[in-house]
């Protein structure tokens, strides 16, 4: 029995050739995976707030289209110029993107010294490197957070995943 697939089409005028499918498959572990297409590049994104204005953060997130976006911050502060709460979260909405809180106690961090058993935190590490259906955009406070969290980040994506993901920073 031959299998098809359904194509969404928005406008008049339908595609010439159909877009290739997203497969849905299993990895080593046997867990449910979204495969990206050929060629795809998973970005994740990683604004440090304190040092950027809001018309960069929403432009990124306008890019980026997150599907997910994991506040790593102590303190939640949305009042940098042309950024405010609601404006953010309205966003958020329009891209339909999850938001979690999950803060991260950085004053014992240090970036220039990453120490080989330091580990990313348990919900950044799930949403960025184990679950791999979209997308990612990680806020912290401070430009050396991100430094820190991008070290980390592309140490356990090169082991885990070598290749098809790409680590943006926003400051």
């Amino acid at each position: 029995m031959k299998k098809g697939h359904l194509t969404l089409v928005d406008g008049a005028e339908a595609p010439r050739k159909p877009p290739t499918p997203r497969r849905l498959s299993t990895n080593r572990e046997g867990q449910f995976q979204l495969e990206l297409q050929d060629g795809d590049i998973r970005h994740i994104l990683i604004v440090a707030m304190d040092a950027v204005h809001g018309s960069r953060v929403a432009t990124a997130v306008e890019k980026t289209l997150p599907i997910t976006v994991v506040d790593l911050r102590q303190t939640l502060r949305f009042d940098q110029p042309g950024l405010s709460r609601t404006s953010f979260f309205d966003q958020l909405k329009r891209v339909r993107a999850t938001y979690m809180r999950e803060p991260v106690d950085w004053p014992h961090l240090q970036s220039r010294h990453l120490i080989t058993d330091q580990r990313l935190p348990t919900r950044v590490y799930h949403e960025a490197v184990e679950r791999w259906d979209g997308h990612v955009a990680l806020l912290v406070s401070k430009a050396e957070h991100a430094q820190y969290l991008k070290a980390l980040l592309n140490r356990d994506l090169s082991e885990r995943r070598p290749e098809g993901w790409d680590i943006m920073q926003v400051a």
